[in-house]
């Protein structure tokens, strides 16, 4: 059970980086198309 937690762990970070990172990146193309509208 231990040993399923620990190799749980970088598949659930690297979950995490990738949702935050296309957040991220939405974010700022929407950032970035509200300062070529206005």
């Amino acid at each position: 059970m231990l040993f399923l937690l620990i190799g749980g762990i970088p598949w659930l970070v690297a979950i995490a980086l990738g949702v935050a990172g296309n957040l991220i990146t939405n974010l700022g193309q929407h950032i970035v198309a509200l300062r070529k509208s206005g």
